[in-house]
């Protein structure tokens, strides 16, 4: 992990020209690759120099912004137009059809929850912040000359006090579900973050400690990035900038464009009133008659299939295209790229690896890395193991939300990367396309319907009781 970072540092013709002094030996070492093939820990490792070399890219959505329209690069430019065109006009006929049948132009119950807790909600986070800031004094005591060993057990406790501490507010407060998720996305983002910066910096104070041992019997002058990095500005900026893997030094870029972080602001509030519309108009009326027994959960199930796929779709655009670019934009940080063309995904494990680069990335570094350079194993089955911590991730998500342990999106995608490891007819074909976006439409409502079973049958026994 430490080469790495020395990888980084090189020139990148050097790097194209000769392999790494750590990645030839290591590989020698292990006796797997050759002239022709690369061996495991070849493969981590340009998989997470590509990774950390940070690039000015621009999402596939955003180069209709920075581009002219007669470019022919980006094909779909006029289908996301007519995306923005329908979100804006949803939201004035719904406001009408509002109107006409209650006199209000928002359906205002939904409201009332987010104003009556939003003290509460606001409180906690603030806390979950503040709480996330003992990564950095653990740096600072380390650097004052703790030992490493103590910052690692600190970092464990830490970290798994911040996932119990949320665990037990939403267990015990009785909040809507958005506010459960906004809260448990919190803790999960604060939790990765807090792992990076610890593991990255008790990297770099291994490798500082050992250079100044050098650099002392050489009598040279230690020129290594850390100490310097351990700041509250270098920290307090990797908690704002939309990434999982800290970097002692990001390359920004020279000037922020005032528009483009208007248009995103912009776009990101009218998808959320349409967000809230669908919820207040569609979903909730749909789950109160389930809770009420007037309907069957099929019948629930047929009615929420098209507003659960919307409202999945809009979210992954809200989150990765219009929030972090946005992020991103405001504090200069250069790659806006997060997600890939997951529309043309042939396989449910392609989908779920290009709708965002942000949490696989993490695990390619900090879990990947780790399970081929220091355990020996294999790349198949390390990367088969990255994928499922990165399907759990998802699945804490859904418990913070729900309230409801059982596992059904993990145990879905689980059964789902063996299947499509050995049916190779669907990948990268017109079928396989068909059969992701039938099951995208008919399986991703499924699962969540079967959370929203658990979640207002619970909500009934409790109200009875």
């Amino acid at each position: 992990y430490m080469g790495i970072f020395e990888m980084k540092q090189r020139e990148e013709q050097e790097l194209d020209k000769k392999p790494t002094k750590n990645i030839k030996e290591t590989s020698d070492r292990h006796g797997e690759s050759d002239k022709h093939h690369l061996s495991d820990v070849e493969k981590v490792q340009k998989t997470i120099q590509s990774i950390l070399k940070v690039e000015y890219r621009d999402s596939l959505f955003d180069m209709f912004l920075c581009t002219p329209w007669t470019t022919t690069e980006v094909g779909f430019k006029g289908m996301y137009m007519l995306l923005l065109y329908l979100i804006i006009v949803g939201i004035g006929i719904e406001a009408l059809v509002d109107f006409s049948l209650k006199g209000i132009l928002f359906e205002t119950s939904l409201f009332a929850k987010f104003y009556y807790e939003w003290k509460y909600v606001l409180s906690y986070y603030i806390g979950l912040v503040l709480y996330s800031f003992t990564a950095f004094f653990n740096q600072k005591l380390l650097i004052y000359g703790m030992p490493i060993f103590i910052g690692r057990v600190i970092k464990y406790v830490t970290n798994a006090i911040m996932v119990l501490i949320i665990f037990i507010l939403i267990c015990q407060a009785n909040w809507f579900m958005s506010h459960n998720f906004f809260l448990g996305m919190t803790a999960c983002i604060l939790f990765l973050k807090m792992h990076s910066y610890t593991t990255t910096n008790i990297a770099l104070r291994q490798q500082y400690l050992e250079t100044k041992k050098k650099d002392k019997k050489s009598k040279r002058d230690n020129n290594s990035v850390y100490p310097k990095n351990i700041t509250l500005c270098n920290f307090i900026y990797f908690l704002l900038i939309p990434t999982f893997v800290y970097q002692p030094k990001y390359e920004l870029r020279p000037k922020r464009r005032i528009l483009y972080i208007l248009l995103k602001g912009i776009l990101f509030a009218l998808s959320f009133v349409k967000l809230y519309q669908i919820m207040s108009n569609f979903i909730l009326p749909i789950c109160d008659d389930y809770r009420a027994e007037k309907i069957i959960f099929f019948e629930m199930y047929l009615r929420l299939m098209l507003p659960l796929s919307i409202i999945l779709l809009m979210i992954i655009i809200m989150l990765f295209d219009f929030l972090c670019t946005f992020s991103a934009e405001l504090f200069y940080y250069p790659d806006h790229m997060f997600y890939e063309d997951f529309w043309n995904s042939t396989t449910m494990n392609e989908f779920l690896i290009k709708i965002n680069n942000i949490i696989p990335n993490f695990f390619k570094v900090h879990l990947l890395n780790e399970l081929v350079t220091k355990y020996g194993l294999k790349y198949a089955i390390a990367q088969a193991i990255s994928f499922a911590f990165s399907a759990a991730f998802f699945e804490l998500l859904m418990l913070f939300i729900f309230k409801i342990p059982k596992p059904y999106f993990f145990v879905c995608i689980l059964i789902n990367y063996p299947i499509y490891k050995k049916l190779h007819i669907f990948k990268d074909r017109y079928l396989g396309n068909f059969v992701f976006l039938a099951l995208f439409a008919t399986l991703g409502p499924l699962i969540l319907c079967f959370y929203i079973r658990d979640y207002e049958l619970a909500l009934k026994q409790s109200q009875l009781n």
